[in-house]
């Protein structure tokens, strides 16, 4: 399950522990305790209620809107906050039970009686999931090091140099490059993938040093399965009064919606600013000096780079959410309106540039200090209170509170022109395109096939861009491509051409023989919706062709057709059928089709399907029951129609065959007629 905690148990929608408690580690805010008598959670002295005990059986009321918030982990802890502003509005609180033992040894709990509710930590009986499917590909250090590291296009190089490291050495044939941009940096740091919060990080003074470090966690536990990441040191770090190191902690928070396209990208105009209590030094390999991770009394926003860094780290914000956007996937396909809070933690140089050091999920969140962004997130969910939200509108509220969009849900001209740019060069370049590393191959042709299909759908200038864009060669490219699997990457490569070939101006400018061949080659193969898709395409091709073709073509192309015509499933027929009714046009093969369609019985079998032996066991009816579909009578007379049109198309062409050889036998006797006249006459 994407979002999953690395080697902790979870069912297939749910999540409990941090990566912290899932290594059994203490939570990173020593001030917040749970009090096990009564299941609330000390927040500096405040009582945050988070796993309420069996209640009094109290009856579940079907009008109410109730909350219940399980666990103790960061997330849970957000969640709990939420719901002090959900009861604010007259929300009830269901009592929790317990429901199994993690492979942590947690025992981890659900709503009472299994009982669904409005809001609750456990996705599985809530009507918003607190987890976004995806979003792994931020706050795990390898995805994160895929999308934005030194291999990312140059724009999206937002992280410091990322090495990722499994088994104790380098993943693939990569070396490390001990300059950063020709400098080197002053330290080096191996940081454990399954672990967040500033814990599990090696700091090296050289990278040998590091990667010794990596083969002795590996010699230490084999077989573990530990996995790192390497990164330099900021070249010049920008110091707080010029002395102490610090980061900055960034709010982001991707929210989905049925009704939403896609996926919100939101952060929040203000951050935390944790700031070292040593003064740095690039010598010092400390801990305590490197890595910040205690919060500071000093507010970030009365700091005095504070409006001119704050908008760059945004910007750069905005282009991890359009990196994850593939994997993120269309809003619109989310059953259920679900958000994921990240904290972004990044540090700035001498130079004003900011750099992503790496991303946490559940980052802590407290009562004193941290209501305003739980409000908006509250209000971005649920709708404000005096007007809120139905189920299917939940998580289109207004941005608030603090809250601002930085990924835009408008089609303008301009973001469909640059998605269309992008995405048609995913689908061309696939294997050569540092995007490549964004999913699978055949989830990337997917995503760019569907995306690019809603926008040709959308309007005739939308199908005009996309086309423009180049869509149709990269859908070619796609369907040339013998690695991509047929039933996924090539699938949605045709999906995305049918609903190009829809226009037939499209079609017009790009029939070619050569589209025919890819697409014959596909008619042969396993998958019956592949079979029905390349046939349908072919059919538009050929309406569309301007020349004759080829007798290797025709001759592969009419093999394929006439397989076809004996396939089980009735919508392959029928796109068979239809196509042989255009294959023997005169324009394309004509009667010289005709007639291989008589002698290799394809018009028996035409025949068949158009019903004309109403007791053979063939009939259109006895197929569909065949092939397990819903006997439906339109379908059935559709497939007669079609095959009718068939065989009257190839009557069309023997009459025009036998026209042609009449006139062509009444044109020799005429010419043998003249010369016989004519040696009469030169012997008279």
């Amino acid at each position: 399950m994407p979002g999953a905690v690395r080697g902790v148990k979870r069912d297939e929608d749910y999540r409990l522990l941090s990566s912290a408690a899932a290594a059994g580690e203490p939570e990173p805010e020593p001030e917040q305790a749970l009090d096990e008598d009564d299941g609330s959670l000390q927040v500096q002295g405040t009582k945050v209620r988070l796993a309420p005990r069996d209640g009094d059986g109290e009856a579940f009321d079907p009008e109410a809107q109730y909350f219940c918030v399980v666990g103790t982990a960061p997330a849970e802890k957000q969640c709990s906050l939420i719901s002090i502003l959900l009861e604010e509005r007259g929300w009830k609180e269901w009592p929790s039970e317990d429901w199994f033992v993690s492979e942590a040894g947690e025992m981890l709990r659900r709503p009472k009686d299994a009982q669904s509710v409005g809001f609750c930590n456990c996705a599985s009986y809530s009507t918003v999931v607190v987890d976004v499917p995806g979003s792994d590909w931020a706050y795990d250090r390898l995805l994160l090091a895929d999308l934005c590291g030194h291999n990312a296009p140059e724009y999206a190089r937002i992280c410091p140099p990322s090495y990722k490291i499994k088994k104790g050495e380098l993943v693939g044939d990569e070396r490390v490059d001990p300059l950063w941009n020709g400098e080197e940096p002053c330290m080096w740091f191996l940081k454990e993938n399954s672990r967040n919060y500033g814990q599990g990080i090696d700091i090296c003074a050289t990278e040998e040093q590091a990667l010794q470090k990596a083969r002795e966690h590996e010699a230490a536990e084999p077989g573990a399965g530990r996995e790192f990441v390497l990164q330099p040191h900021i070249i010049r770090p920008l110091l707080f009064e010029d002395t102490y190191k610090f980061h900055i902690r960034v709010y982001l928070m991707i929210m989905v919606s049925p009704c939403l396209r896609y996926p919100r990208g939101l952060a929040h105009v203000t951050g935390k600013m944790p700031i070292s209590n040593t003064p740095w030094s690039d010598d010092d390999l400390d801990k305590g000096t490197q890595i910040t991770t205690v919060r500071s009394e000093f507010r970030y926003e009365d700091w005095e780079h504070y409006p001119t860094v704050h908008n760059k780290l945004l910007a750069l914000t905005a282009i991890l959410v359009e990196r994850m956007e593939p994997k993120l996937g269309p809003s619109m396909a989310a059953k259920r309106a679900g958000f994921e809070l990240l904290g972004l933690d990044y540090m700035v140089d001498v130079d004003m540039n900011g750099w992503l050091l790496e991303v946490n999920t559940g980052p802590v969140l407290k009562v004193e200090t941290d209501m305003e962004i739980i409000a908006g997130i509250t209000a971005m969910i649920f709708g404000p209170e005096e007007a809120p939200l139905g189920l299917a509108e939940r998580g289109s509220g207004e941005a608030s509170h603090g809250w601002v969009e930085i990924n835009t849900q408008q089609h303008t001209k301009e973001r469909r022109e640059c998605m269309i740019a992008k995405l048609v060069a995913w689908m061309t370049e696939r294997t050569s395109h540092p995007d490549c590393t964004l999913c699978l191959e055949e989830e990337l042709v997917h995503y760019c096939a569907d995306e690019l299909g809603h926008f040709a759908r959308e309007s005739e200038e939308g199908a005009a861009a996309v086309e423009a864009g180049g869509a149709v060669e990269a859908c070619v490219s796609c369907l040339a491509d013998a690695e991509l699997d047929p039933a996924t990457g090539q699938r949605y490569a045709l999906l995305l051409l049918a609903n190009l070939f829809d226009r037939r101006d499209v079609v017009q400018r790009h029939a070619t023989v050569d589209l025919l061949e890819v697409l014959t080659g596909l008619m042969d193969g396993d998958s019956e919706e592949l079979q029905a898709l390349a046939t349908s395409i072919a059919t538009h091709v050929l309406n569309e062709l301007n020349c004759p073709l080829p007798s290797v073509v025709a001759g592969s192309l009419m093999g394929s057709i006439l397989w076809q015509l004996d396939s089980p499933n009735p919508l392959v027929a029928e796109c068979a059928a239809s196509c042989i009714g255009v294959m023997v046009s005169e324009k394309i093969a004509g009667a010289a089709s005709g007639d291989a369609i008589v002698q290799l019985g394809g018009v028996e079998r035409l025949r068949q399907l158009a019903g004309l032996y109403d007791d053979n066991p063939d009939s259109p009816g006895k197929l569909k029951q065949a092939a397990g579909a819903e006997n439906s009578e339109d379908d059935e007379c559709r497939l007669r129609e079609v095959a009718m049109d068939a065989l009257r198309c190839i009557a069309d062409a023997q009459r025009r065959t036998e026209q042609l050889e009449l006139a062509a036998r009444q044109e020799r006797e005429n010419a043998e007629t003249e010369r016989a006249e004519a040696g009469v006459a030169s012997a008279s």
